[in-house]
């Protein structure tokens, strides 16, 4: 095993998955533009091709557009398996895949792997193959996750291109959790920020009220959030155990003591 793998830091590798460019592990707190980057961010986050599960397009990013399928804004999503990939690939195998230096040059805005040497540390890269290998989530341990339909593509019908979506739902959302000890869990770390209820300050650009329907509409990437953070205003390591995750997500998938 490298020594830099042993002295690497998967909570911030998790943060570099996310958002490298803003990751308290090397980022630039103002942000891309430190890096010189000229193409949206889509472009270079590792969540956007993979999903914060791993999965690609077998998993909740199934139905996410990407640019052959009508959104010039994001590249597509993986078909690769991330999580087998990590399972089954050496440490340093990791290394090289994901720094890439075969990789497309960082502003062109399409769908290859990038090029991340001159963007990403060692030490960043090494944080990262310690987040696949060790701190990643089994989405199952948390919830299930039902796909209906092949990846989002386009179909002809005969008289035009269709573009054609999988239907994804969740359900069981908490499942072998303890709610009572997830609700002390979430009284000790995130009342004082979300309140009692959770709906002290809107979740995901205002997107949700609070925290109760933010995780019940994306369980896939609430449990991301809690424990890699959120930058930032959300430090990492909030909830690390994925015992703490579940009884933690059994809690809030109550609707009426996290409403709406």
């Amino acid at each position: 095993m490298p020594a830099a793998y042993v002295a690497a830091d998967g909570i911030k590798g998790g943060e570099v998955y996310s958002e490298w460019f803003r990751a308290s592990s090397g980022g630039r707190p103002n942000g891309y533009p430190d890096y010189a980057l000229t193409v949206g961010t889509e472009f270079s986050r590792c969540k956007t091709c993979h999903g914060w599960d791993g999965l690609g397009s077998a998993g909740s990013y199934a139905n996410r557009t990407g640019q052959s399928t009508g959104t010039a804004t994001r590249p597509d999503v993986a078909p690769t398996n991330l999580r087998s990939v990590a399972a089954g690939a050496t440490h340093q195998e990791l290394f090289d895949a994901i720094i890439r230096p075969s990789g497309r040059f960082m502003n062109s805005p399409d769908s290859r792997h990038p090029d991340y040497t001159a963007f990403l540390t060692d030490a960043q890269v090494w944080n990262l193959v310690k987040f696949m290998r060790e701190e990643w989530i089994n989405s199952n341990d948390l919830y299930e996750m039902t796909i209906v339909g092949a990846p989002m593509h386009y179909e002809w019908n005969g008289t035009a291109w269709v573009r054609v979506s999988p239907t994804i739902s969740y359900a069981n959302i908490g499942k072998n959790g303890n709610a009572t000890a997830g609700n002390a869990l979430y009284t000790a770390r995130c009342a004082v920020c979300h309140g009692a209820n959770g709906k002290m300050i809107t979740v995901d650009g205002a997107a949700f009220a609070g925290i109760g329907g933010f995780l019940r509409a994306k369980p896939h990437e609430a449990w991301f959030k809690i424990k890699f953070g959120q930058p930032p205003t959300m430090l990492p390591g909030l909830v690390t155990s994925t015992t703490e995750m579940r009884d933690l997500y059994k809690a809030i998938a109550d609707n009426v003591a996290f409403p709406d």
